[in-house]
């Protein structure tokens, strides 16, 4: 194969991985959206139920010699619940169900073809390049055979996704072996200790190194902690979460294949800026958001889930965020909560659904809450949802899925540096999905010291 026939190959090979991700991530969006509309659709129907049992409760206790005028005007609502009920029952719920089934089969159908073409790109790749695993093959031998070598450190988290840390991880390190690439690999055993190893890892000056997190949103944030004031280390990210919100806002494939080389032969190198989360007293980091009020007790109750490590294996773990979150939208107190900005600014707001601080573009699970957030830009963008009735608050997380919620009733938008959070109540906070509290002040900020990162 000449030079010019594997450029062509991988141009293509390119092109038709970037149109992979963009219908899978469809496909999750489509599940997400049918999720929401089928509660609300639920809901609806149990609140019909509800009306008609108040109804024979109320017209059975009723005295026969009652005025018959209001007898009939109580049998005229039971018929109207009746029918809602019918048409809630046998045609809304088969109807959603039987239009997101449509579009999930049509995005299926072109995965699969899209996943065919690729198959033959890549079997025509390996008969030249037979170690090859990912489209930037070329790319790395070519780095190599410049002389650039580095040590790398994966940091693995065997434990995230239910054991998908470390089978991961076993599928790696037969690449690297292969390779030849020189590595450690520095496992973890318990919460807060990802920080621990990279840090320790950092401060060998030996060797240029590059540390890598092989785990979830959580592995992220603490390794940020452990190195954010070593610049001069390079950081390197390989998703195995259920979330994978800090991977969703770079573009990072949660293949690890494809994450392996983004690892081995960047095509990208920026400069982190991790969040910095304050409260009680202590300090902590994240990578992506912070959070208090309702997306802390929707990671509250997910981490709690008995069931979250069989979601986890199905690959559906985002799915226990968002039912979760479709209960706790009704249950949810809403709060008093006073924000200043930059130490300047004040703002006061009732009834507080919750108010994030999103260092990228997503939370909970691919929920888009700060649309023009990035992890380089060195700044904090907040979102606060206040003053919603319940029904706004079922339509703000199909919004929020695609960032449409921005500019709506209820919702606003700030960009800061610093941020401090006051509740009336004490309230659960999240960093990177880790809960904390509950407390009622927190403050979030962004360290100025970049961070190399590569993917």
């Amino acid at each position: 194969m000449n030079d010019d026939k594997l450029k062509i190959l991988l141009t293509e090979y390119q092109t038709l991985k970037d149109e992979e991700k963009t219908i899978f991530s469809f496909q999750f969006t489509v599940i997400g959206i049918w999720i929401t509309f089928l509660g609300i659709l639920l809901g609806s129907l149990f609140e019909q139920i509800q009306s008609i049992e108040n109804f024979a409760t109320e017209f059975v206790g009723k005295n026969l010699d009652k005025n018959m005028q209001e007898i009939v005007s109580n049998t005229t609502i039971l018929v109207q619940n009746r029918e809602m009920f019918s048409l809630i029952l046998f045609i809304l719920i088969p109807g959603v169900c039987a239009l997101f089934g449509l579009i999930w089969l049509d995005l299926t159908t072109r995965f699969i073809k899209e996943a065919h073409y690729i198959f033959i790109i890549e079997h025509k790749i390996l008969k030249q390049y037979p170690d090859t695993i990912g489209f930037d093959h070329f790319v790395f031998n070519e780095t190599k055979d410049k002389g650039e070598t580095f040590m790398y450190y994966f940091v693995v988290n065997p434990q995230a996704r239910s054991g998908k840390g470390k089978v991961t991880w076993e599928k790696i390190e037969k690449v690297l072996q292969r390779r030849e690439i020189p590595y450690e690999v520095l496992f973890t055993e318990m919460q807060g200790q990802a920080g621990l190893l990279a840090r320790k890892a950092a401060e060998n000056r030996a060797e240029d190194k590059i540390i890598v997190a092989i785990g979830g949103d959580g592995t992220v944030s603490e390794i940020m902690s452990g190195i954010f004031d070593h610049p001069e280390i390079t950081f390197g990210y390989i998703p195995v979460g259920s979330g994978n919100d800090f991977a969703r806002g770079l573009g990072i494939s949660t293949d690890w294949r494809e994450a392996l080389e983004g690892v081995l032969a960047p095509k990208h190198r920026i400069f982190l800026h991790p969040g910095r989360l304050e409260f009680d007293g202590r300090t902590r980091h994240f990578g992506e958001s912070m959070g208090i009020g309702f997306d802390a007790a929707v990671c509250s109750g997910a981490n709690r889930l008995r069931f979250k490590s069989v979601f986890n294996r199905l690959g559906l773990g985002k799915f226990t965020y968002t039912g979760i979150a479709l209960k706790l939208l009704i249950t949810s107190s809403c709060d008093r909560m006073k924000i200043r900005l930059d130490g300047k600014a004040v703002h006061t707001f009732s009834k507080v659904l919750f108010a994030c601080g999103m260092n990228g573009p997503y939370e909970g699970g691919g929920f888009k809450f700060a649309p023009e957030a990035s992890v380089d830009d060195g700044m904090i963008h907040l979102c606060v949802a206040a003053g919603l009735p319940i029904y706004k608050r079922f339509l703000l997380l199909p919004k929020a899925l695609a960032g449409k919620h921005v500019g709506a009733e209820g919702i606003y938008m700030f960009t800061c540096k610093k941020a401090e959070i006051i509740s009336s109540r004490p309230k659960f906070i999240q960093g990177d999905g880790e809960v904390f509290g509950p407390v009622k002040k927190v403050t979030a900020s962004v360290e100025d010291i970049g961070i190399p990162f590569i993917y």
